[in-house]
């Protein structure tokens, strides 16, 4: 995963395993005492979250929750139609130095809160 944020331009950061932090509690639980952990006060969710996160009970403990409305970028593929939903290396072969940049130009999240 490193390798790859790497590749595209992402500063690394340090990485950590939930599961060795020793935090236990149900999964909404869990992952509160996990922001609360790294002093953290908003949680990122991928949007089907909204089927199971309430943003009211974050927000109880001081966090604001996001959820992302992930747009597909388009970008130009070496060979015919675009095809989305590939992995990072697609991007990485196909825009290079420039994939960070689709990124962050089709980054959007609803803040929700």
């Amino acid at each position: 995963i490193q390798a790859l944020a790497r590749a595209a331009g992402i500063p690394e950061k340090p990485m950590v395993i939930s599961s060795e932090l020793d935090i236990e509690g149900g999964r909404v639980d869990r992952l509160i005492k996990i922001c609360r952990h790294f002093n953290a006060d908003t949680f990122y969710e991928g949007a089907s979250g909204v089927n199971y996160i309430d943003p009211a009970v974050f927000l109880d403990s001081g966090i604001t929750v996001q959820f992302q409305a992930y747009h597909h970028p388009e970008y130009k593929q070496l060979y015919g139609d675009f095809v989305p939903y590939l992995s990072l290396v697609d991007l990485l072969f196909n825009c290079g130095d420039s994939s960070l940049n689709v990124l962050i130009e089709n980054y959007k999240a609803e803040v929700v809160g």
